[in-house]
């Protein structure tokens, strides 16, 4: 991380969360999303961006909660080669945050089979998870997008 690293900021389920700005692709209202049979659930299916087709991933299946995201917004990110959108409640805005504002994840997080937490930033009184944009997307879900487009 470098001073002044920007990151799109967004909420779910009541808590921030942050991407490099640099993965994001742009930023997105509700789409209409078609289901995809036998698709993890995570995955809520596919969306069309101007002509191709985006596979939605509700990030409240994706962390464990058992509620899926009302979501009102898609942040589409480039991962490893291919876009996705991630379904969040909405997009708090685009955040500064310096090399010092940063902390490693517990080490309880980093311990998992799932390291999509690089870092912890404290931000305007607040906590902002920091996600790696190539890990919050399970990489055999990314095969299934590069079939299924």
């Amino acid at each position: 991380m470098t001073e002044g690293d920007k990151y799109v900021v967004f909420n779910l389920d009541g808590e921030l969360y942050g991407i490099p700005i640099e993965a994001v692709d742009r930023i997105i209202g509700n789409v209409k999303v078609t289901p995809v049979p036998k698709a993890p659930a995570m995955a809520l299916g596919l969306f069309d961006l101007r002509g191709e087709s985006v596979v939605a991933i509700d990030l409240s299946r994706r962390f464990g909660r058992p509620t899926p995201t009302a979501g009102r917004n898609h942040v589409v990110v480039h991962c490893r080669m291919e876009r996705f959108g991630l379904r969040v409640d909405g997009v708090e805005g685009i955040f500064p945050l310096s090399a010092s504002s940063v902390t490693p994840p517990p080490s309880l997080v980093q311990k998992g089979d799932d390291p999509f937490l690089v870092g912890v930033a404290h931000s305007r009184g607040r906590l902002i998870a920091l996600l790696d944009p190539d890990k919050v997307v399970p990489e055999g879900l990314n095969l299934s997008a590069a079939n299924a487009a």
